[in-house]
């Protein structure tokens, strides 16, 4: 047998083998290791710097060699150089693995990089076989085993490691006794024991190196703020503290304070509101250590750390950057223990963008607060609800509209086109970036809020001629394109429209009784003054006219007094709220004469206005001086005025009618034979779907003010302008219902199936009017169809538990309620009926916890009787209380006293 290798060729060949039997043991461990521990580490680096070494041998090999025996032996000379080709690949795809501090990368290198390696390793085994000199079967199955065995014993020495773990894990226990030391937060680590310092939370440095713009844009969010650094928050805290225990701000703290709550500070008498875990907000721990527990809120989960890497904690420079290079090429360990289960689900925002208050700190009944969960689930937003009146083309969740996609291409966790999660978290919080002089954070929340709501002054309302006791006024709609004219010492009443059309929970949102969010209504003639006003802010006092139009919370305390400190505790009766539903809208009427002597043009002028936070509250944080201290975005300290904090027009519109001696003669014309006066389309006609979504947005405000006639005048005209849109017909269908005409609602809904068939909201009404009719059977398969495309749709998920009931079928029904409980264990209204369930199937136990649970959901029995009590002191109140109501100009009947 021919001996083809010199002595030197011989010595790098066994290098070669060598450093491949060692290079594909550690990637075989490699491969189902997460990355952390030492022994990973060392495999790791062992792994690259020998991979390195061994390409570097294997190109000063292969030339002579290939140069000699190419052309003898082509065959074998083809695999050789398939061996080096590959050999390369494997090393560019290692390259990349390692150094690249980008998921611009392919996705599929690091399967490619592994791949390669395994066929390598057969291709050269090939080769070897098949050339002058062949290596025996025994030789290339011994270094198989060699190569397993290697990776096996590491496998079982990493096994053996007591790994640092996590963080929070791993902190020593404090000297205070262990238990139940976390309050009504529902906030726990995982020992239940508090830790020593507040390290697991605080360092943002080292998450800053490979994901820069994520923590600068942190750094400027509400979520960083929202401790003792946020001065509003520190009031109430501070305010709450002196007048219930202590123990009742840990209510607060599992998702305000974490820092102050794992330490055991909040329990201090003398707690250093200045301390640097007061200080700390909300970092990147606060939400990537965590692990939620349920959809419940109040802080639901458990603080469970962050893998550390072996040599992250290292003082040598050289030693940090070996670890940064190999945390890239093996990530895995830290992203999984940074990635709670559901972080990238709505449900995740849940567990602290959801409160209640429980007995245990009103000394009274549970109460929810806060949930916008709960209410973007049951919506079209997240098409969890068939029912809505809109439904984008593809669901959203919480992060597609709070944290959208930026630019960072020099991210690792950026996706294939460099783009990664904003952490802004832009929503409406204005006070904060304000304080701090962060005028760009202004800015972005102006432009989210500018596309969160839209007003728009939809329909004019002129006096009914002839007997005016007799028909309702004459309704043009939409105004714009149809504006009467009208004459002086008319009465006028336009109807303002606004329609939540960018948000995915009713807006407001957020803490909606410290917010002020208005509409501001004038009126002038001929260019003059404005003679009819609403909604204006006085200049002396910064408060908004108490007669507005409010979207808001107004809650009182134990005493009646209103609750303008922010303080949980305080919350008793629910006065009134008012907000606009996802995909729904509101109807704001305002009434006024056209003055007499008035020749040229009226002009309306509406906007809706948002503030952030409301003029009581700042009186009450701070009665005596409204000018604070607070650092700046440079890192100086400057006096800011609280008084001007800032406000945000979000939307408004403007309309001219003209004044004639005549006014406007007959009924307002059909939508359809309309032609836009403005030149801006070709055709001149009204404008699909704009102007239909303008009627039908009005139809929708009138239906959800208990105005079913009013909102079938408009659903026709919807249908009149465009006979096509199956959603106008289901409206149409709506509005007949209201008004107990199931059999036209039949029929409209059978025109939307035709339309689209297998239209699945059309389904749902039909079911709802069979089991009106108690047909349950057909009910049953119109909720059953429904929940085929739509299963997290909670009614038709209720009323199919309840028909099934009624047909005599309490097992179907109370795994129907079982479905609906899994969605919402809050609904008093699935306890309720589980009840019942429950006695017909002689559960008693069942009936314990269903009857214990609708005791605690329902409403206060006695709250609207509170409530109304409140309302009949405050006529204002009152006006905003009732669906249906008229904001009227000084002097004319039904004017504000």
């Amino acid at each position: 047998m021919r001996e083809n290798l010199r002595p030197w060729q011989k010595r790098v060949v066994r290098f070669i083998l060598a450093a491949v039997v060692l290079v594909s043991g550690t990637g075989l461990f490699l491969s189902r290791s997460g990355g952390s521990s030492s022994v990973a580490m060392t495999a790791l680096l062992v792994h690259i710097v020998l991979g390195l070494l061994a390409m570097v041998a294997v190109l000063v090999f292969v030339v002579p060699h290939a140069k000699e025996h190419l052309r003898r032996k082509p065959v074998i000379g083809l695999t050789g150089i398939l061996v080096v080709a590959l050999a390369l690949f494997i090393a560019w795809t290692g390259l990349q693995l390692m150094l690249s501090r980008s998921a611009l990368r392919p996705a599929w290198t690091l399967d490619a990089h592994g791949a390669s390696g395994l066929g390598l390793f057969l291709l050269y085994a090939l080769h070897r076989r098949w050339g002058s000199n062949p290596a025996s079967w025994p030789r290339i199955l011994a270094a198989c085993v060699l190569v397993l065995a290697f990776g096996l014993g590491l496998r079982a020495l990493d096994g053996t490691q007591v790994l640092e773990g996590d963080v929070a894990e791993a902190a020593s226990v404090s000297d205070l006794e262990s238990g139940n030391l976390f309050g009504l937060s529902l906030t726990r680590t995982e020992d239940g024991h508090y830790l020593d310092d507040a390290a697991v939370l605080a360092d943002m440095n080292r998450c800053g190196e490979c994901h820069a713009r994520i923590v600068e844009d942190t750094l400027r969010s509400a979520h960083k703020h929202a401790s003792m650094n946020n001065p509003f928050y520190r009031g109430t805290i501070q305010a709450m503290r002196k007048k219930y225990p202590l123990v009742d701000t840990k209510w607060c703290a599992g998702c305000h304070d974490p820092a102050l709550l794992f330490t055991g500070r909040m329990d201090h008498e003398d707690l250093d509101f200045d301390s640097p875990e007061a200080m700390l907000g909300l970092t990147c721990m606060a939400c990537h250590a965590i692990e939620p527990q349920s959809n419940l809120g109040n802080g639901d989960y458990v603080l469970k750390g962050r893998k550390i890497y072996s040599w992250e904690r290292s003082n040598d420079p050289k030693v940090i950057a070996a670890h940064d290079v190999l945390l890239r090429a093996k990530p895995r360990d830290h992203v999984e223990s940074l990635t709670p289960h559901n972080i990238r689900e709505s449900s995740f925002c849940s567990t602290c963008h959801k409160a209640q208050v429980p007995p245990e700190l009103n000394r009274w009944k549970w109460l929810r607060v806060q949930n916008e969960y709960d209410f973007h689930d049951n919506s079209g937003v997240s098409h969890g609800n068939v029912r809505s009146f809109y439904h984008p083309p593809e669901p959203k969740r919480c992060q597609d509209c709070h944290m959208p996609l930026v630019a960072d291409p020099s991210d690792p966790s950026a996706d294939g086109r460099g783009l990664v999660r904003s952490h802004l978290f832009a929503a409406a919080n204005t006070a904060l970036p304000f304080l701090r002089g962060d005028e760009a954070m202004i800015e972005r929340q102006r432009q989210f809020l500018q596309n969160a709501v839209r007003v728009d002054i939809t329909g004019i309302v002129l006096p009914p001629e002839g007997d005016p006791s007799k028909e309702r006024g004459r309704l043009f709609a939409p105004a714009r394109l149809a504006p009467p004219d009208v004459r002086p010492g008319e009465i006028v009443e336009a109807h303002v429209v606004v329609r939540n059309f960018g948000v995915g929970h009713p807006f407001p949102g957020g803490t909606i009784d410290s917010n002020e969010v208005w509409v501001e209504f004038e009126v002038s003639v001929d260019g003059k003054e404005p003679f009819f006003v609403s909604g204006r802010v006085d200049p002396e006092t910064g408060r908004v006219d108490r007669w507005a139009e409010f979207y808001r919370a107004w809650v009182h305390d134990r005493e009646g007094n209103r609750v303008v400190n922010r303080i949980g505790p305080d919350v008793f009766t629910r006065v009134y709220v008012k907000r606009i539903g996802p995909g729904t809208a509101d109807v704001v009427r305002y009434r006024f004469r056209v003055p007499e002597g008035a020749s040229e043009k009226v002009r309306i002028k509406t906007r809706l206005r948002y503030r952030k936070f409301m003029r009581e509250y700042i009186d009450f944080l701070f009665p005596d001086n409204k000018t604070i201290r607070h650092p700046q975005m440079d890192g100086t300290m400057a006096d800011v005025d609280l008084t001007k904090l800032p406000i945000v027009d979000m939307w408004e519109d403007s309309l001219e009618l003209a004044v004639t001696e005549q006014g406007t003669r007959g009924a307002a014309p059909d939508p359809t034979t309309i032609v836009d006066p403005e030149p801006r389309r070709a055709a001149g006609d009204i404008d699909l779907p704009e102007d239909r979504t303008r009627i039908n947005d009005l139809g929708i405000a009138y239906l959800l003010q208990e105005d079913p006639a009013s909102a079938l005048a408009m659903f026709q005209e919807v249908i009149r302008i465009d006979p096509s849109y199956a959603d106008g017909w289901v409206n149409v269908a709506r509005a007949r219902s209201a008004l107990k005409d199931d059999d036209g609602a039949l029929e409209a809904l059978a025109q939307a199936k035709t339309i689209k068939p297998g239209f699945a909201k059309a389904r749902f009404f039909e079911g709802q009017i069979f089991q009106r009719r108690t047909l349950f059977t057909e009910a049953e398969i119109a909720y059953k169809e429904v929940l085929e495309g739509w299963p997290r749709e909670r009614v038709a998920t209720k009323e199919l538990a309840r028909v099934q009931w009624e047909l005599g079928r309490p097992k179907d029904a109370l795994a129907t309620l079982e479905r609906m409980i899994a969605i919402d264990p809050e609904d008093s209204e699935a306890w309720l009926l589980a009840i019942s369930v429950y006695k017909e199937l002689g559960d008693v136990n069942g009936v314990e916890e269903a009857t214990r649970a609708y005791r605690r959901f329902k409403q206060d029995d006695d709250e609207p009787i509170r409530a109304g009590k409140a309302r009949l002191a405050d006529p204002a109140l009152e006006r905003m209380h009732r669906k249906i109501h008229v904001h009227v100009q000084p002097g004319l009947p039904g004017a504000a006293r």
